[in-house]
Formats: C-alpha cells, structure tokens, sequence
C-alpha cells in the first residue's frame, strides 16, 4: 500500500496523531443534498475524532443555469463524450450518412507541460473567469465555491476546490463524493501506516494515464498543495480525475498508492455479501443506479452498512 520512494516519516500531531481531512464533493443539489444530509451527516458525518475535520464542497446552481456555463458545459460534454470514441468513425442512421473524428490527437497537442502550454483548457477559463467569492456555512463544515455545479465543469472547479483547501489545517486530504460511506476509525488507521510525503491514493486506474477516482482520492498535504501550485497545467478537456492524474505522472508528483475502495450494492443486507476486502477498507461507494436519480435506496444502503459496522465493532 505504501510508496516505497516516499519519505517513511509520518507526520504527528500534539495529540499523536495526523489530521485528516475529509472533502466531499457535493452537486449542492437534489438528489445529493438529501443522501448528505439523511445519511453522511447522521452517520460518520459525527465522528467527534478531534483529528479529523468533514466537509461538503460545492458548486453553485444558480450560476449553472446561466446560458454561458450551459452552453459551456454542453460543449465540454460533447469533447469529453469524442475523446474516448474510436478515431474515425462512419455510421448510417435513416439514410443520413455520419462522419466522427476523434479530436484527442489535436487537443493532446494544445498541451504539452514541458513547453508551458495547455492551449484548451486556459482558453476555457478566460471564457469561465474569475469565480466569484467562496462561502461558508454550517460552522465551516459547508462549502459553496464561486462556480457552477455543471457537470462537466468539475475539472475547473476542482482547481478552486484545492486552492481552498490549501488554506485549510491538515496533514492528508480524503477527496470523496456524496454516495460513499468513510468508516472514519479505519481511515485513521490506515493514515497512520502512511509516508509523511508523496502520498497519491486510491484505486488505480488507467484512461491514458494512471489516476484514481475522485470518489477515492487520498493526498498528503504536499501532493495537494503541489496541485495548486500545477494548476495552469490541469487539463479540462478531460475529466477532472484524470487530469489530476496527469499532473501528478507529467511533473513526477508522486507514485501512486492503490487502496481498494468498497461498492456496496443496493440489494445488500449483511456483510458477508462484501467481498473480503472489505475488513480493511475504509471507503464504501452505495451506488443503487448507474446515475443516481433517486436518493432513497443510497440512503437506505448507507444508514444499514453504518449499522452493521457499528455492531461488527462492538462484537470485535
């Protein structure tokens, strides 16, 4: 689990331990507000763990529905749908003759980090500018960035997303969304076992670079920080996992760490329908539908998986 080229020095606060800090990403809308607030909220969302901080943070919708970020977002949409089509495509529907043309070899030459360019995703953001003021909540815990919730606007607003964090008091930074369950007491465990430097975490994937979902993103402090300071370089012409991905194999950030990650089915009742993994993870996506539509089965998952941890600790 542990990168070996990291520095194995773990970093301890006055009360020996290190403070995590656990970032949810949040649409700031329905379905996801109420599985954040009947279920996260009511369950791991009250750990009393000093050392561990939660946060909810969002984008905004009412900038979503401004015609500029929906023609914005449609137009990334139609990028990020090309780009992992086949090269050239040529299809007849009802006697119309279609041709498609992957544009990922063009876009992959806007960017290029050794000669400072990334041509798409700088001339995106003069289109987006400047976001406006962050605003906070529920005695910090609730965060609204000054940017759309768009869908496909994400990688943009990840950027603001870690410039805020960076202002925050931690020593690793948990990157998660509103349908994954965090057993808090593993987390610090598993946190505790980790190099003080270097630490990019999650489960390891591959869509032209290795990466790791941002339902998963586990980050020291310098890889988070290091993030910021690459932000020229994110790329938004991809989604915003992968680009962080790529910044962290171009400028050799860090090496990845795989950690499993949990998917907890809809229909489960016991926790012996888990895979074995599951006495060691820390992090469990209730996922009830390939979109999440509907908040109740995920509320419903992640409230019974609460349950049962809970009791397989008292009976430990």
């Amino acid at each position: 689990m542990v990168n070996s080229n990291a520095e194995s020095e773990v970093i301890n606060n006055v009360a020996g331990s290190p403070k995590i800090l656990i970032a949810i990403s949040s649409s700031g809308d329905s379905p996801f507000l109420e599985i954040e607030q009947m279920a996260q909220s009511v369950t791991f969302g009250k750990t009393d763990n000093p050392n561990v901080k939660i946060i909810w943070v969002e984008g905004d919708p009412n900038l979503a529905r401004k015609f500029r970020f929906r023609a914005l977002n449609w137009l990334v949409g139609l990028i990020h749908k090309n780009i992992y089509g086949p090269n050239f495509q040529v299809s007849a529907t009802r006697g119309r003759v279609r041709f498609r043309v992957n544009l990922k070899p063009l876009l992959d030459k806007l960017y290029d980090p050794q000669h400072s360019r990334n041509g798409f995703s700088r001339a995106l953001s003069k289109i987006v500018g400047d976001p406006r003021p962050v605003t906070v909540s529920s005695n910090g815990r609730r965060v609204r960035l000054g940017l759309p919730n768009s869908y496909f606007l994400v990688p943009i607003r990840d950027v603001e997303k870690f410039r805020y964090l960076a202002s925050l008091q931690f020593d690793y930074v948990l990157s998660t969304t509103s349908t994954c369950y965090v057993d808090v007491s593993k987390l610090v465990t598993v946190v505790s076992q980790l190099p003080r430097r270097g630490v990019y975490a999650g489960p390891k994937m591959k869509l032209g670079c290795p990466f790791v979902p941002g339902n998963h993103t586990l980050m020291s402090r310098d890889v988070a920080q290091t993030i910021v300071e690459l932000s020229d370089f994110m790329r938004f012409d991809v989604p915003n996992d992968v680009g962080i991905g790529q910044l962290v194999q171009d400028f050799g950030v860090a090496n990845l760490m795989d950690i499993h990650t949990e998917n907890v089915e809809a229909s489960f009742v016991r926790l012996n329908e888990l895979s074995p993994n599951w006495r060691s993870t820390y992090l469990f996506r209730c996922r009830a539908e390939a979109k999440t539509l509907n908040s109740g089965p995920v509320i419903q998952s992640m409230l019974r998986l609460h349950q049962l941890l809970g009791s397989n600790q008292i009976r430990a």
